[in-house]
């Protein structure tokens, strides 16, 4: 491969590939001096230059240029193409208009990798031809919304100017150029001298060498996946989309055995150790390794009785959508075609209005009599034509429409050829705020619309309307409207259910678009016209920051009221048409896998769908949660079980003590259907990332009581001394009441994170399939976790009356009984938020922590976490664990047919 092929500096300098190291040196020279002079006309060649000889990653590098990742994830390849096709036929390449790259200086001595390195930053950082930038002129770039991606010659001087550098990384907070060493060694490199280490002890000096190393590692973006075996590579696959699988089967892989990956440039992204084979050791491994920009690359290694199989898989978005950003305002003047390959050279040059100047200035040297004369006019065409377009591009807002226009070009490369399974959540959002689960849809499409099908389920997963399009035509069946409850009727006519979390779709919906930039995205907000759509009021569209659709909200005129309902991403899934048969879109094919439903009986309705893998799956989400709660490891440990798209149970998130983390693993494994586990747990001291999905029961206030007065201190003394507490016992008091307060709060919002782990399990799952032991497993660990909870807010409320007597907080006497596993979901949403509130107003109140300029009043603050106290949640849940505690002993006796979890029993 060529010495441009590679990630960065280190790792071509580095490599330990067969080579002169002498003519590897000079091909670096060649590269630096090209990509110098290349980059006045070429933002490819300086987005080049950050990342392969400054280290700027490709997120960094997308920040500075103002432009998604996948845009320099696909500038970067335009660069090496250029620069691999200098190092081939240098004397061929140049630029319109202008002579060939200059010759790069050559050397006959071997210099050491960081004398290497010196000499090629020196020659980049003197390359600049323009004066830099006021700083505030500068940072305008980065300070407001509008994605006007840098110009050219700003960018060509940026790189090449280390102020102008350091500006930019303290305003994003980042490393300077001065801290980004290129080498994560101290000239090792094959036959390169090396140099003395660096000043610092050993320890520290390989620490950052290791951190260092791993940040390369993490933010390397491979093009040919090897798997080798004993350190022999036996199977290698180019990454050509954006999921990736290379197999590779060893029929008698003997002993002392492991597997790796590896990437064209020696960087070894897995490795799995075997050490005992079947049916003393696993019949599988697998090691999942995260990669930056939301990449992951999946290492299985499973025994079959036919030997050794090992998969590979590696996933990167950005692949599958990256040509949607290949053109923005790149090549001033193109390279002349000579010596660039066919397939590129047959693409034609973009026009830009540039070109046109570019040729106004080679007519005006042709007319002048000297050369000096000629240089003179041109350049004053062309800085006063960059000019310009500097200044027309900071003119001109970024608006909705340039968002949408961007959004709906994602979507539609991404969905090319292929058909999407997406599951949305439906939610109505109440007058205060509060959200309230109304069902889920479910939908797959062909990207060219040619075939779909939606269905609505409510609640308790129950089939209520669907709709589908194939080659017969479009059909429907809803629900008939006795067999519906109000919530459903309202869905129903809201028509919400039909709409699409789509950018495509929410252009169609027409009406006036408006957007604000929020810290994680953009939110598209369309007002619609009474005649046109008399139901719809408007529509919230939220996309992130590559423009991908992930929640979108609607405000509906219903008979009676006006509802706000949000349509909330759960999952979304892509795989090639051709392999999704026409039975998937067809509800009344009986050999539809997508569980078409069957008629009832009656013949007037859907039965409700037994997806046994699911219950399977259901079940074992209760039995690893069980074990959890026996090991006491079900709170005050960041632990999280989630459903994936495949049908699995992922159990991640970090244990602190190693013995506990092994019983934890020990016991999962010994599970019924254990196979279906995906299991991610590490040591809190080696688990550098927090995992998106991690319980939230791990995140334990750190509180400070020191000698800071806390905001509660004037109404603490005013009890104490009410209790005639003498000066001296005074701060000691103080102290202990505090921390016994707010050990209460964090032990109910753990036992309140517990109930809603448990309530999750309705969220995705028709538990009325469920067997008897899941069920009295589940009822049990809710009648713990709830009467524990309603003990600690009853102790918590005893402790704050105290200093507050005259605030009643007693629960309310108006019973609301839940009734089944929907509801039981929606009061554990509420408990939580509302212990989450009260946390917070404690920990405000009770500790040094707190902000001195509150504008409330510690009363005001108190009265405010008494009343969001949820006493009355609580005691519901209580009351349903006793219900069905009732209900199994009932069954037990009379051996009546068993009820499922999600339902309570019925009220006499």
């Amino acid at each position: 491969m060529s010495v441009a092929d590679f990630d960065s500096f280190d790792f071509a300098i580095t490599s330990m590939r067969s080579g002169d190291p002498l003519e590897r040196q000079n091909d670096l020279r060649r590269i630096c001096n090209f990509s110098i002079w290349r980059k006045e006309r070429s933002k490819s060649a300086s987005y080049f230059i950050l990342h392969f000889f400054h280290g700027y990653s490709r997120q960094e590098t997308a920040e500075l240029a103002r432009l998604p990742i996948s845009a320099i994830y696909n500038k970067l390849k335009s660069a090496r193409l250029e620069i691999r096709s200098h190092l081939e036929e240098s004397g061929k390449l140049r630029i319109v208009s202008r002579e060939t790259p200059p010759a790069a200086p050559r050397s006959w001595a071997l210099l050491s990798a960081p004398d290497l390195f010196k000499e090629l930053r020196d020659a980049i950082l003197g390359a600049r031809l323009r004066a830099c930038l006021p700083e505030q002129e500068l940072l305008a770039y980065y300070n407001t919304r509008q994605s006007d991606p840098v110009p050219c010659p700003l960018l060509s001087h940026i790189v090449s100017c280390e102020r102008c550098l350091d500006l930019i990384d303290h305003h994003f907070q980042r490393p300077g150029l001065a801290d980004r060493e290129a080498l994560d060694s101290t000239g090792f490199g094959g036959d390169i001298p090396s140099v003395s280490a660096p000043t610092g002890t050993p320890e520290i000096h390989a620490f950052e060498l290791l951190k260092r190393r791993w940040k390369q590692v993490y933010e390397h973006r491979p093009n040919t996946l090897s798997i080798a075996h004993n350190g022999k590579i036996i199977a290698s696959h180019d990454v050509v989309s954006s999921r990736n699988t290379l197999s590779a089967r060893i029929v008698d892989p003997g002993r002392d055995q492991f597997i790796e990956v590896f990437s064209e440039q020696d960087v070894r992204l897995a490795l799995v150790s075997i050490d005992d084979m079947p049916p003393d050791g696993p019949a599988r491994l697998e090691q999942r390794i995260p990669l930056s920009d939301s990449r992951w690359l999946e290492l299985l290694v499973t025994f079959d009785g036919l030997g050794l199989h090992s998969q590979v898989t590696y996933y990167d978005e950005a692949l599958a959508w990256d040509s949607a950003f290949a053109t923005d305002e790149d090549d001033v003047e193109p390279l002349s075609a000579v010596a660039i390959p066919e397939a590129v050279a047959a693409v034609p040059p973009r026009k830009s209005r540039l070109d046109v100047f570019g040729q106004i200035g080679r007519v005006l040297q042709a007319l002048t009599p000297t050369p000096v004369l000629a240089w003179a006019l041109t350049l004053l065409l062309f800085f006063g034509a960059a000019s310009y377009l500097l200044l027309h591009r900071q003119s001109r807002p970024l608006d909705a429409t340039a968002i949408l226009d961007r959004s709906i070009k994602v979507e539609t490369v991404a969905s090319r050829g292929t058909t999407e399974h997406q599951l949305l959540r439906v939610e109505e959002i109440t007058a205060n705020g509060e959200k309230k689960q109304r069902g889920t849809i479910e939908l797959r499409k062909d990207g060219d619309g040619s075939r779909y099908i939606r269905r609505l389920y409510d609640t308790r997963h129950h089939l209520v309307a669907a709709q589908w399009h194939n080659k017969s035509g479009t059909h429907s069946h809803v629900e008939e409207r006795q067999n519906r409850s109000n919530d459903q009727n309202e869905l129903m006519a809201s028509d919400i259910w039909r709409q699409e979390l789509s950018a495509v779709e929410f252009r169609r919906l027409g009406g006036e678009e408006s957007f604000v930039a929020t810290e994680n995205g953009y939110e598209l907000t369309t007002v619609l016209p009474a005649k046109e759509r008399p139901r719809l009021v408007s529509a919230i569209l939220v996309l992130d920051k590559n423009f991908r659709p992930l929640q979108q909200t609607f405000e509906v005129r219903g008979n009676k009221r006006t509802l706000r309902l949000r349509l909330t991403q759960v999952s979304l899934e892509r795989t090639a048409s051709t392999s999704v048969p026409d039975s998937e879109f067809d509800l009344t094919d009986p050999t539809s896998r997508s569980q078409a439903s069957l008629l009832s009986p009656s013949g007037s309705q859907f039965a409700a769908m037994r997806d046994r893998s699911g219950a399977k799956v259901a079940e074992l989400h209760i039995a690893a949660l069980y074990q959890l709660y026996e090991l006491g490891a079900d709170v005050g440990q960041p632990i999280e079980l989630t459903r994936t798209s495949d049908g699995r149970l992922r159990v991640s998130g970090s244990v602190e003590v190693p013995t506990l983390r092994q019983q934890v693993v020990r016991r999962l494994k010994e599970l019924e259907n254990s196979e279906l586990l995906d299991l991610q747990l590490n040591e809190s001291a080696n688990a550098s990332t927090r995992h998106p999905n991690q319980a939230q029961s791990g995140d334990t206030l750190v509180y400070e009581i020191g000698e800071t007065k806390p905001l509660i201190e004037p109404l603490l003394r005013a009890y104490l001394l009410s209790r005639n507490t003498a000066e001296e016992k005074m701060g000691p008091a103080m102290e202990q009441y505090s921390r016994h307060v707010l050990l209460l709060s964090q032990h109910a919002l753990q036992d309140a994170y517990a109930l809603h782990r448990l309530g999750d399990v309705f969220a995705t799952s028709d538990m009325s399939s469920l067997d008897l032991a899941s069920r009295r497993r589940w009822t049990e660990m809710v009648g713990r976790h709830s009467t524990d909870l309603n003990g600690e807010l009853r102790g918590l409320a005893d402790q704050l009356a105290l200093i507050h007597p005259e605030f009643n907080n007693s629960p309310s006497s108006q019973e609301s009984p839940i009734e089944d596993g929907g509801q039981f979901l929606q009061v554990a949403d509420s408990l939580l938020a509302r212990m989450q509130e009260v946390n917070r107003v404690l920990g405000g109140l009770f500790t040094s922590n707190a902000t001195a300029t509150n504008p409330a009043t510690p009363r005001s603050l108190l009265e405010g976490g008494l009343k969001a106290m949820p006493l009355r949640q609580a005691g519901e849940i209580e009351r349903f664990a006793s219900k069905l505690r009732a209900s199994e002993k009932v069954q037990s006796k009379t051996s009546t047919e068993e009820q499922g979890i999600g339902q309570a029993p019925e009220r006499q």
